[in-house]
């Protein structure tokens, strides 16, 4: 059973012994049962990337200590506030996982722990150059990507278009009068989807250049004079 108030509960049992020539006896035992003590708390989220801040929600039941393991080598902690904040890193190049552990006690020596895995990823960049951001139409641009740490690419080229290769080639148009920007983005994000990051560069598209001319005769006898307009 579960002692659910703040001090130890006394139950006394007791044991009624008869034969069947009605002798009896009674025993009498107390059996003490300290406060029902748990440690119980719930994170805002347990997946993320470097820097991962965790908001961490102290839900735990008649604790007189705690001490908190966050699992990744920093110091711990014995605090009993109902609300801590935990930032974990990875400075590596792989997914790190920490178990965030707390064992709690009473002043009757009961305790009890808890503990979640933290699962880190590395710090993700989205960072990209090109050959060149400026020119005349038809603009070939090839783009270079810098990123670290990115599994999926999403290119969006801001004139409709996308790709998914890492480092693609976009062939830019502007059919019109004046110059045409488009702003191309780069999206990037890891296997499962968690850590996302993008970055944006504008490309300046020149218009179409159309040389032009007629003439009245194409043909005469010399001297010939033509007059090109």
């Amino acid at each position: 059973d579960r002692n659910l108030l703040r001090h130890d509960t006394t139950f006394r049992v007791m044991l009624l012994a008869t034969t069947s020539e009605f002798c009896t006896d009674t025993a009498w035992f107390d059996v003490v049962l300290h406060p029902y003590i748990e440690a119980a708390f719930t994170v805002d989220d347990v997946v993320g990337c470097d820097p991962f801040v965790v908001d961490i929600n102290n839900m735990s039941i008649s604790v007189d200590n705690y001490y908190w393991d966050f699992g990744d080598g920093s110091p711990g902690s014995n605090s009993s506030a109902a609300l801590l904040t935990h930032t974990y890193r990875n400075l590596g190049g792989t997914t790190a996982v920490y178990p965030l552990t707390l064992v709690v006690t009473n002043t009757e020596g009961c305790s009890d722990t808890l503990v979640r895995d933290i699962t880190v990823h590395p710090e993700i960049t989205a960072n990209f150059t090109a050959n060149n951001l400026t020119g005349c139409h038809p603009l070939d641009v090839t783009f270079f990507d810098l990123s670290v740490n990115a599994v999926y690419y999403l290119w969006d080229f801001g004139d409709g278009a996308a790709s998914t290769d890492p480092s693609p080639i976009h062939t830019y148009t502007n059919f019109g009068m004046s110059d045409t920007v488009y702003t191309v983005t780069l999206t990037t994000s890891t296997a499962d989807g968690e850590c996302v990051k993008d970055i944006s560069f504008q490309v300046t598209v020149y218009p179409q250049v159309i040389s032009e001319f007629t003439f009245p005769e194409a043909r005469g006898c010399g001297p010939f004079e033509v007059d090109f307009q």
